[in-house]
């Protein structure tokens, strides 16, 4: 009987990408550093933030291996709807009331907040939905949804004199990056994009990188993480070639998201260098991120 529980967490575990999740509170932390001249930072409503996240997270997640339960009988049958270790109404339902207990308390925190979470999880039905018929759409809409996570964290100071110049080239970048990472995964049991393609999560993060110098200026420790940031992604970028053995595609896949750590880390001290504690927390966690992802898959 125990071992039985321990098989459904396990297979709850692995159906969130549990590796991913770390890469939830850098979203909320840069939104809010970007804006942190705006507001207050306030440890309460960014640990409810985090928790709002993580919820419309791991729903798109469990949405998204709903509608891939035919694809992944054939192709994935190890995996946990599948392969029968969660019932597909189990997954259905969690999603349900995960969305609704983050709007609920969303609309708690304000209406900028809820109005954010509102566009957050149209973006992840319309991506896991109507969007999957035009791969380019799904793959603008994956970005997006990574990019209104950020707006979530800045949604204390929405409305703010100069907000939008503020947020804009961190949304702008990741939003960017993660459409890249997505295409690159497009078709990741099959084969690898060109190789373009395969550089440009490295490409757009260094052209971000230029724009936040130009919005935020420089400062050392925000440059260094930066220059670490792009480092590891030219190394993981440089290995998607047509040598990687196909099952070798979806590890480099989690590994380019959760690099995304790193690019949060940089970004927060970037905008707003006080924050240099919270940034060093965010990257303490990437090697722990790197050890769960031995036993759970990210991609």
């Amino acid at each position: 009987m125990i071992a039985k529980k321990q098989k459904k967490i396990q297979s709850w575990l692995q159906l969130i990408r549990v590796p991913n999740l770390f890469t939830v509170p850098g979203d909320i932390l840069v939104g809010h550093a970007c804006v942190t001249a705006f507001s207050d930072f306030s440890l309460w409503r960014f640990c409810l933030l985090c928790f709002v996240s993580a919820l419309l997270y791991c729903g798109g997640l469990i949405l998204n291996d709903c509608f891939d339960y035919d694809e992944d009988r054939r192709e994935r049958p190890e995996r946990p709807l599948p392969s029968g270790a969660i019932e597909l109404q189990e997954a259905y339902g969690a999603w349900i009331v995960g969305t609704a207990i983050a709007l609920f308390t969303c609309w708690f925190l304000g209406p900028a907040t809820f109005k954010v979470a509102l566009i957050l999880t149209a973006l992840i039905v319309l991506y896991n939905g109507p969007a999957r018929r035009i791969p380019v759409m799904a793959f603008l809409i994956m970005g997006l949804c990574r990019g209104f996570n950020i707006l979530l964290g800045a949604s204390t100071a929405w409305g703010s004199a100069n907000f939008t110049a503020s947020i804009s080239p961190v949304f702008l970048t990741e939003t960017l990056y993660i459409l890249a990472v997505t295409y690159i995964a497009y078709n990741e049991t099959k084969r690898l994009p060109d190789r373009l393609w395969c550089m440009m999560p490295f490409l757009v993060a260094a052209s971000g990188g230029f724009l936040c110098v130009i919005v935020f200026g420089i400062n050392m420790p925000g440059f260094f993480v930066f220059l670490l940031f792009l480092t590891v992604t030219l190394l993981i970028c440089n290995t998607l070639d047509d040598k990687l053995p196909q099952n070798l595609i979806p590890p480099k896949i989690g590994q380019l998201i959760r690099n995304l750590m790193l690019l949060q880390a940089a970004f927060t001290v970037m905008a707003a260098p006080q924050y240099l504690w919270y940034a060093l927390s965010l990257i303490a966690l990437f090697p722990i991120a790197a050890r769960v992802s031995r036993s759970f898959y990210s991609s």
